[in-house]
């Protein structure tokens, strides 16, 4: 069974906690800066597939493959709204998205 320290709490609580400021105080600002945490945690994600070893290289590994693949399933360049099964107002997390009472789907805000 994993143990964790009080540290590793205390940094998951804090992350969970700007996630949730996030979500609250949705601005153009906010989710430009979460989209940059997320491109940059992936980008890591590579590094660290790179430089670790055992189960921890293989937990980037696939950190790296989901993030990504997400990532480009939903922003990427090979489908588009018409014809994509995959498209950001179709999965789950976009749908979230959108119950934020000033977001629409072209990205603006009211």
């Amino acid at each position: 069974m994993p143990r964790f320290s009080i540290r590793q709490l205390l940094i998951a609580t804090a992350l969970v906690a700007v996630g949730c400021l996030a979500i609250l105080n949705a601005t153009p600002i906010v989710a430009s800066a979460m989209m940059g945490a997320v491109a940059l945690l992936l980008v890591a994600a590579i590094v660290l597939s790179i430089y670790r070893t055992g189960d921890k290289r293989a937990f980037w590994i696939g950190f790296a493959i989901f993030g990504w693949s997400y990532l480009l399933l939903c922003y990427g360049p090979i489908f588009t709204e018409n014809n994509s099964p995959f498209g950001w107002t179709r999965l789950v997390t976009g749908r979230l998205l959108t119950v934020h009472p000033g977001f629409s789907f072209n990205g603006a805000y009211s």
